[in-house]
Order: structure tokens, then sequence, then C-alpha cells
């Protein structure tokens, strides 16, 4: 819903430029670094494309006193109330001096002053040496001006900005009920920020005009969580998906660990995929200490969490289903053939649509989501690929490329088959009728080998198999390097 917002936002900002209708902007970004200092995201952004903007300046409006004029600028999402920023000695949200600008349930917009304590709790503050407050708020787009006295004696909770320099750290956030037993009893006071903080990247002088811009801080766990699940799911699964669909005709004559080629890999790599995903999911429930905390039942970060326990849940009913699966040619196989490529093709559609979800918790480049885009369209474009060549060479894979075989089959069954293939490959049967030609993946097995008790017959490779490995290999070097430059985009992250 906020990028619809944003969307609304841009086009009103059209729209009055294009019919002339001016608005008074509190708080602008001209002469940012000339006259007077900026922190913006993104970093040297112009309003109105600015998400944040703070900017301050020397005043002496403060009844003659040394002060500080603040704006606060910023574009708020669906569900958040006020935006700010607070001053910190090392980067971190305990100890810091939050000023912010906050709708209340009357839709007026007041200032805000608390500190965030060691114990992580949020004391609210009078607005004792703030004073000239000025608001604007309309569809999403809070402003606010206010003056600031550098310093107040005996405050510590006021910080002197002569004693700095100071982290900024800016942030965004819901409303939340105020205590019955202060001056907020009847408006309300700072809920828990929803996006994650941008933090400056150099400590800042107040007494020296500058020009700032922020980076999120990135926990060490959020990073390790992206990168296996990007791992998992970009890496294995989707290289095994690929050979279990298009390549279980390829390299009839060849076998890795017992089983056919494209089965033992295909296993392989779906177990690592599912190791990966399930230490990444119990990564995060650890560090977050349970379930994710949110405002909304649609906040982005509870949906990408409610997405990623389907993805888990389904990621261990495919392999489990697969361990019971019944004999080729029991007659309900079709089932379990359609259920687990269904659950297979779901899980992975989900993990990919997760990825692009939680892109935003690890604070990746936009150009990296496009990176990530784009080898989603070359993935579909290799199935697609192998679906045409398919249908050139006429070879009817609608069902079989599902088609999931036992590692071990019962003498009774597979002495029946090879009975009836012997009597399939006689010319005629007694009444002169001629006897219908059986399928040619079932007429490669010698009627009297009984899967390992005799000799198979040497199978032609497929059409076009050196065009199909060659695709393959390009597709595996592809994903690897995509997987790689986004683990170092998730690493890079501060």
């Amino acid at each position: 819903m906020h990028a619809w917002r944003k969307i609304t936002l841009d086009l009103v900002v059209i729209i009055c430029a294009a019919t002339q209708f001016t608005v008074t902007a509190l708080v602008d970004s001209d002469k940012c670094g000339v006259t007077k200092s900026c922190f913006h995201d993104p970093p040297y952004c112009k309003t109105p494309d600015c998400d944040v903007l703070i900017t301050w300046e020397d005043t002496h409006t403060f009844y003659g006193e040394p002060a500080t004029s603040f704006g606060i600028w910023g574009k708020t999402w669906q569900h958040e109330d006020w935006v700010g920023f607070g001053l910190s000695r090392d980067k971190e949200m305990d100890d810091t001096d939050v000023w912010a600008c906050m709708e209340l349930e009357n839709r007026s917009v007041v200032l805000d002053h608390s500190f965030n304590r060691y114990d992580h709790r949020n004391q609210q503050l009078d607005q004792t040496g703030a004073r000239n407050f000025q608001y604007t708020y309309w569809n999403g787009l809070m402003e606010c001006t206010f003056d600031r006295l550098n310093s107040i004696e005996s405050h510590d909770q006021f910080f002197d900005l002569r004693d700095g320099p100071y982290y900024m750290i800016t942030a965004f956030g819901p409303s939340a009920p105020g205590p019955g037993d202060s001056v907020y009893a009847r408006k309300e006071k700072l809920g828990q920020h929803g996006r994650e903080p941008l933090v400056s990247r150099d400590m800042i002088e107040f007494n020296q005009i500058t020009v700032s811009y922020g980076k999120e801080r990135t926990p060490g766990s959020y990073k390790t969580h992206g990168a296996l699940m990007i791992t998992a799911w970009i890496g294995f699964a989707s290289v095994a998906l690929i050979l279990a669909r298009y390549f279980k005709h390829m390299w009839p004559n060849t076998e890795v660990l017992g089983q056919k080629v494209w089965f033992t890999f295909h296993r392989i790599l779906m177990i690592i995929a599912l190791i990966l995903c399930i230490a990444a999911f119990i990564l995060i429930f650890v560090v977050n200490g349970g379930w994710v905390k949110y405002e909304y039942i649609d906040d982005p970060e509870h949906i990408h969490a409610i997405i990623g326990c389907i993805v888990v849940s389904l990621g261990i009913i495919n392999p489990i289903l697969a361990i019971f699966r019944c004999d080729p040619k029991h007659s309900k196989r079709w089932m379990f053939s359609w259920a687990h490529w269904a659950i297979g093709t779901t899980t992975h559609i989900l993990a990919v649509v997760n990825t692009f979800l939680g892109s935003k918790y690890v604070r990746v480049p936009r150009y990296a989501t496009w990176v990530l885009l784009f080898w989603v369209l070359c993935h579909i474009l290799v199935g697609m690929f192998y679906e045409i060549l398919n249908c050139v060479n006429n070879e009817s894979t609608a069902f079989t490329s599902y088609k999931m075989y036992s590692a071990v089959k019962s003498d009774a069954s597979t002495k029946a088959e090879a009975d009836a293939i012997k009597r399939q490959q006689e010319p005629m049967n007694q009444t002169g009728v001629e006897m219908q030609s059986v399928n040619t993946q079932e007429s490669n097995i010698d009627p009297y080998d009984n899967y390992g008790m005799g000799t198979v017959k040497k199978q032609p490779p497929p059409h076009n198999s050196v065009l199909r490995t060659t695709v393959l290999c390009i597709y595996i070097v592809f994903t690897v390097a995509v997987v790689v430059y986004l683990i170092v985009e998730v690493s890079l992250r501060d």
C-alpha cells in the first residue's frame, strides 16, 4: 500500500507542477551545503524525490540564545504516524535524544521529544528548549520545522549540540497510546519504528555546514538468513527443478551412485536446499525471539514471515511425500506425480517472491533487485526453450517429464512388465492382428532384464542433446554468478 501512496504523491506533485499550482514547502533541499546542512535519503536527493530529509542551520530567534532551526521532511507509509531523527554517540538507538513530527488521532501534528534509555524504553519529555513549531501533512507527506536550543544546563537528556559530534538516526513508525499519568495521556507517543532506521555514515558536527546521508543498519543475522535463502532457492533448488523437469531422458546409459544422473543430482541439490532453508528459518526465529513483531497484519515484515513459514512447511512435506511414493506402475501413481510437481513448483515460486520481499530488510540496492528480476526472466525463458525443443522434436513430455521413478522395483511387477514387452515385440499374434508397438521408453529394456539381473540395451541420446547440455551449463554458470553477486551485496550492507 505504501507504494500506491508514493505513486499518488508523485502524481500530485506532477499535476501541481503542470497546473502551476504552488505549494509553499516548509522544508526543501535548496542551498544544502551552502547556507544550511542536510541529511537525506536517497543520497543527495532533491525534494520532492527524497524519502526523508533533515535540515538544520543556525538561528537566533530563541530569545537571543544560540539555537538551531531544524526541518523534518518525510514520506510516510501506511500505518506510519511519525517521522523523526535521533542524536546518538554510537550509532545505537539506546541513549538517543529523539525529535519527531507525530500525527495525532485528530489529524493534527505535534512535535514529540523523547529519550531512548539504555533499558530500551522510550521516555517522554516535554518541549522545553523548543519553539516556533510549524507543520504540513497531506497525503503521506509530513513536514515540520522547529527551533531548538543548542543546550540546556543540567539536562543530560537534552544533548548539547556544541559537544558533538553525533550520529544522526532517522526513522518512521506508528504511534502508540500514551501513559495515563503524563501530559501525553490524551495524546499518543512514538511506537516502535517499522522500517530499519537510517544512520549517518559519519558523525556530524552541528557547528559546521555539512551534507550527509544515511545507511540502514542491517543485523548480521539478517544477512546470514538472506544469504542462506538465496543460495537454497535461487541456487540449488532452481537447478534441481530444471534437471527433474527436462533431463530425465538425458545420459540414458550413465548412472551416478547407482541411479540416473538427473535423479541423483536432483535429490542431492534439493537436500542441500532444504538443509539451508531450515537453518535460515531457525536462525531468524532464534534472533527475533519468536514470531516477528508487527503493528498491523498487512505489515510487509509480517507477510514475509508468513510466506517463509509456508515455504519451509512445503519444503519439508515434499520430500516426505517422495519417500512414501507408490510404485511407478501403480494405478494412483499419477496423483503423486502431479502433487510432487505442484508442491515443488509452488514452493519455488513463493520462495523467489519472498526473496524480493525480504530484500528491503538487508538494504540491497535497487539495481540488485533488477538483477534478481532479470534472473527470474531468464529462468522462465530457459523453461520455455526446453518446452519448445520438446515440441520440435515431437517428444511428448507433458506428463512423463513429471513422472517419478522408484529407486527399487518389486520382482513380481517387473517380471510381468518384461513378459508383456516380449509379447508385444512379436510381429503378429495368433489371429494375425498386428500388435501395437510399445512405448519407446519401455522397449529400451531387455525383456529378460529384471532391473539389474540382466543387461540393458544401449539407448540413443535424445535429440539435440548437445544443445540441451550447453544451455544447461550456461544456465548453471549464470545462476551461480547471480547467487554470488546477491550474497556479496547482502554482505556489504551495513
